[in-house]
């Protein structure tokens, strides 16, 4: 292989899903599963600085991740130093049937994602309580990359010790701004952050010896990051206007949000976000650069 050939990086992501994607958006992304698989790729183009608005610098830590010590599978160019180009593979497990990675499986895994859910993380249903003890194997161990979002972020915090509950300020949905840490700006490389947001409950507090990213005035936990270990999120990156107009509307009919609340949701959710963002740090952090 000459050394301008570029070496691919795979990097194999498993999803746990945990909860089924209302129909117009399970007929456009077939489940959590393609939502995910977009918004990484979104990242990845961006990192790659096609049509993306990250800095050269970025792209060089993913094009370069090769070089500094080889992929997350050990794979290493014998001496070449070009760019490796990543590969990102995905596998779907559903977790809600108890469907979670075998130990042979984790052995061809370099990251598991836990998604978004309308279930509770602090219940005591089976299904909950074997991922809680799941998450805590992963966690036990060093090679493979732990992502979560908004009830899958609850769902590592619980498995970390951490106090999941009703948030007494209520809801937080659809565009919200978010406050970021200096850690927080250096992580996902921007000044200011708005993201979607769909959740009633949240996680009390961070665990211990955490660096915080990001708060809200109505939730102040809004992340657990561990350099090169876990990077999980409450807000949804993943998700679109379109994937929140569904929601709003059918929890709107079902009464769970009042007149008020729908007016008020529908307003803001084509606000702008910075999905992008918070998709190139989560590429980073999948490929070593985080």
């Amino acid at each position: 292989m000459s050394p301008q050939t570029p070496i691919p990086l795979r990097i194999h992501v498993a999803v746990l899903e945990c909860d089924t994607l209302m129909p117009r958006a399970r007929a456009a992304y077939g489940g959590y599963t393609g939502l995910y698989e977009n918004l990484l790729r979104k990242g990845l183009k961006s990192l790659k600085g096609e049509g993306g608005r990250a800095d050269g610098d970025v792209v060089d830590e993913v094009r370069g991740v090769g070089v500094v010590g080889g992929g997350s599978n050990g794979d290493k160019s014998d001496g070449e130093s070009g760019e490796r180009e990543v590969d990102l593979r995905f596998s779907k497990y559903d977790a809600v049937e108890g469907n979670l990675p075998t130990e042979e499986e984790l052995e061809r895994l370099d990251a598991v994602l836990v998604s978004g859910a309308k279930h509770s993380a602090y219940e005591d249903t089976p299904w909950i309580n074997d991922l809680v003890a799941f998450i805590q194997k992963l966690l036990a161990q060093t090679r493979i990359r732990i992502i979560g979002v908004c009830f899958g972020h609850q769902i590592i915090g619980r498995a970390m010790g951490q106090k999941v509950a009703r948030n007494k300020k209520g809801w937080e949905v659809t565009v919200t701004p978010l406050q970021l840490t200096e850690k927080g700006k250096e992580v996902f490389k921007c000044e200011s952050l708005s993201l979607h947001q769909m959740h009633r409950d949240i996680l009390l507090t961070h665990p211990p010896n955490i660096t915080p990213l990001l708060s809200t005035p109505i939730c102040a936990v809004q992340d657990i990051y561990i350099p090169s270990r876990v990077l999980a999120v409450q807000a949804h990156p993943e998700f679109n206007p379109e994937v929140m107009e569904e929601i709003i509307t059918t929890r709107h009919k079902m009464g769970v949000f009042d007149d008020e609340m729908f007016e008020e949701a529908m307003g803001r959710r084509m606000g702008m976000t910075g999905e992008g963002r918070v998709a190139g740090a989560m590429v980073r952090f999948l490929v070593g650069g985080l």
